[in-house]
């Protein structure tokens, strides 16, 4: 039985190398994708990787909004993954491959491309704190996913000082890598029916800065339209490490780090023009110099290159407190899957117990063809299944439970109402809990009450 299995690999992998070429026409030119396989539950896939959808954000473009990408001759190569943004915090050990030239994306499909299919899409955001993260291949393998019937994006955004560099003014506005997410999905909307996917079907979803960075997207007029849903994990506007309030004085001191001598009465003009005269290499390697500096506490004041409010202008982002946003209503009026993992603190802690922050990822995604499911027990995998299962079921219905199921105990999920807070307590079984954290967030809510100044930005 063993052997056969191995065999059977063996054939397949050879297929799935020396078959025929999977090609897709696009308006900016035609693509080379491949054949895929997960070998969980032997389901197979398409992938075309690394589809360009902004210009190269290089030279005059360093510290500016993306620019759409251009068209290309012949036959696009997107076999593989060979380019991740610039890393400040390379947690995933990816920067021998770190470049500028990063803006991205890869589109997983569940069948062959055809525009008489019309899958929902769910358009992925990695997190890393807005300093590391990539959408490769094998940081964000779709293997999982995929069997729930979605197509699957996954798109790169500008990190560090790449992404969010800002003066204050409009010599660097800020907010570049929220504006690279929104011209990703932007490219969805004109492009994925051409993949077999469904424009008016898409969902965001994002965890740690990407799930930040889905409520950024809620919250801003750039991206309404684009979206019909949104899955935020771990992360949100409100959060004080996913704003930055001291950037301009930040841009000065990244200068001063890549040049001691450079002149602190500087215009922010001649600051831009500095550091678009750097090498990318001395830009990053001068963020992690002042990152690595500070410590942890800096999280507390929100991560060095962060969002940020910006002026207003035509292509502005963010131009109000983020509070005053939620607070006023002023938001994208779309059904809203949001998560948290029981002790998100506890990643700071070795060998603690409980799910610290991120450690969902490991239930959703695969790394390659490789996953941390195979050394996980029964009761972890049957999680992961119910987990992406109510994932996919939100992307096609917009409601995680859309009906009874065994998978799902039979559970049917209602959504939140106003003094009425129901949530999913995902364990070993599931249940209808009312009021997550309710021994301290009323002490939060009172310590807020009683002991800051309005008006609020995060909470």
């Amino acid at each position: 039985m063993v052997l056969i299995k191995c065999l059977f690999s063996l054939i397949l992998t050879y297929y799935l190398v020396n078959g025929e070429d999977v090609l897709v026409t696009i308006p900016n030119g035609q693509l080379r994708g491949r054949l895929e396989y997960s070998m969980r539950k032997g389901v197979t896939f398409y992938a075309f990787q690394q589809i360009p959808f902004g210009k190269p954000p290089v030279g005059e473009l360093r510290f500016r909004e993306p620019q759409p990408a251009d068209p290309w001759s012949g036959i696009l190569d997107a076999t593989q993954n060979t380019k991740v943004c610039y890393q400040v915090n390379d947690f995933i050990n990816v920067s021998s491959i770190q470049t500028e030239d990063c803006l991205y994306l890869n589109v997983y499909t569940p069948k062959y491309p055809s525009t008489n299919n019309s899958y929902p899409v769910l358009f992925f955001l990695y997190g890393g704190g807005f300093l590391g993260g990539a959408s490769i291949f094998t940081a964000a393998g779709p293997h999982y996913l995929i069997e729930g019937e979605v197509i699957v994006v996954t798109a790169s955004y500008r990190l560090g000082p790449f992404g969010f560099l800002s003066t204050g003014d409009s010599a660097s506005p800020g907010n570049y890598g929220l504006k690279d997410q929104t011209l990703a999905l932007k490219w969805v909307r004109d492009n994925i029916k051409y993949f077999g996917g469904d424009p008016d079907k898409v969902t965001i979803h994002g965890a740690s800065a990407g799930g930040a960075s889905v409520t950024y997207h809620l919250a801003s007029p750039q991206s309404q339209g684009l979206f019909r849903a949104g899955i935020s994990h771990s992360g949100s506007l409100l959060t004080p490490w996913a704003y930055q309030d001291g950037a301009k004085d930040i841009a000065y001191r990244l200068a001063k780090a890549i040049d001691g001598n450079f002149n602190p009465t500087a215009t922010t003009e001649e600051l831009v023009q500095f550091l678009r005269s750097a090498t990318a290499d001395q830009v990053n390697k001068a963020a992690q110099t002042f990152q690595e500096s500070v410590g942890n506490e800096q999280i507390v004041q929100g991560f060095f290159f962060a969002p940020v409010i910006e002026p207003p202008s035509e292509t502005a982002f963010i131009t109000e407190p983020m509070y005053s946003i939620v607070e006023g209503g002023r938001m994208s009026k779309v059904p809203l899957f949001i998560g948290i993992n029981s002790e998100e603190a506890l990643d700071r802690i070795t060998c603690a117990d409980r799910v610290a922050h991120s450690e969902e990822s490991n239930y959703v995604w695969c790394y390659g063809n490789w996953s941390y499911l195979e050394y996980f027990p029964p009761a972890d995998v049957l999680t992961s299944e119910r987990y992406r299962t109510l994932i996919t079921n939100f992307v096609k219905y917009l409601n995680p439970t859309p009906e009874p199921s065994e998978l799902l105990e039979n559970i049917i999920w209602p959504p939140v109402k106003n003094y009425d807070f129901k949530y999913l307590n995902i364990n070993d079984t599931l249940s209808i809990e009312t009021d997550p954290k309710n021994l301290t967030y009323p002490q939060w809510v009172k310590l807020y009450d009683d002991d800051s100044y309005r008006p609020f930005i995060t909470y």
